[in-house]
């Protein structure tokens, strides 16, 4: 199974809903190819090169900037309002809302909200995160956003007062590509099949069977500088595999609707 692609300079998808399709209709996910144009990676790589020595690294191999929400859970919070300020800087708030505009528009019947410092529904701050993984170590192991909501938990209670925690999205666009077979795996596996992590290889069913990750189909997904990916990350275990060449820098964070509502909360 491929995810449904299409390119945002072709016009083709006028009349397409993306939140729609994933939040009403089950679909899995869409690739949106030229989403971001070469002065706005430009921008984002300039953010990169300037503040390097501001990003948090959760662990070796990986930084970031603004940090993870999961490290707020974890009170990690010194410097965390220093990082916010350099994403709401002046000179990134036009591609902020030019950002906003192009995703308002594959998704016309949906209000589309930011996380902000004075936005007081999610304990997050930022509406998206710039994330660098370095080659021959960086990773992002395999795993499913639902996997986490006990292990975060006072952060996604906060968030389920608002928003359905279950069913949250992945939006990251590809700024900077490594030299990689696959820029992420998204595997044929969902939550409510698959609750457990035996392994980095393998899954346990609700049957209570050990199930390889080749045995359950997976869509190899490859980004061009400017793509971006949106899918149901909360229920599609998913994973980045070791990689060489450049660093692999992306922009993106997460998509959380609210309960019986067309509106959606972008955070990071």
């Amino acid at each position: 199974m491929n995810l449904p692609e299409f390119d945002l300079q072709k016009k083709a998808h006028d009349n397409l809903s993306i939140f729609t399709e994933i939040f009403e209709n089950g679909k899995k996910g869409f690739i949106i190819r030229n989403f971001l144009d070469t002065s706005q990676l430009e921008l984002i790589l300039n953010l990169k090169n300037n503040f390097l020595n501001i990003f948090y690294s959760p662990f070796d191999g990986y930084k970031a900037l603004p940090r993870p929400f999961d490290e707020i859970e974890k009170n990690n919070t010194i410097g965390y309002l220093e990082e916010i300020e350099i994403l709401n800087s002046n000179n990134l708030l036009n591609f902020k809302n030019e950002f906003l505009k192009k995703l308002k528009a594959l998704s016309v019947n949906y209000k589309i909200e930011t996380a902000e410092i004075s936005n007081d529904s999610s304990k997050s701050m930022a509406w998206a995160s710039l994330r660098i993984l370095q080659p021959n170590k960086g990773k992002f192991e395999l795993h499913c956003g639902n996997l986490f909501i006990n292990w975060n938990k006072l952060f996604f209670e906060k968030q389920n007062n608002e928003f359905d925690i279950t069913k949250h999205l992945a939006f990251l666009v590809m700024v900077q590509k490594p030299t990689a077979e696959s820029d992420i795996n998204i595997y044929n596996a969902h939550w409510k099949d698959y609750k457990e992590k035996v392994d980095v290889d393998n899954l346990k069913n609700t049957e209570n069977r050990i199930i390889p990750l080749d045995q359950v189909g997976v869509d190899i997904v490859k980004l061009n500088p400017g793509d971006l990916l949106i899918f149901d990350e909360s229920n599609y275990w998913h994973n980045v595999l070791p990689f060489s060449g450049k660093e692999r820098v992306t922009f993106g964070g997460f998509i959380s609707k609210k309960h019986n509502e067309k509106e959606v909360l972008l955070w990071a």
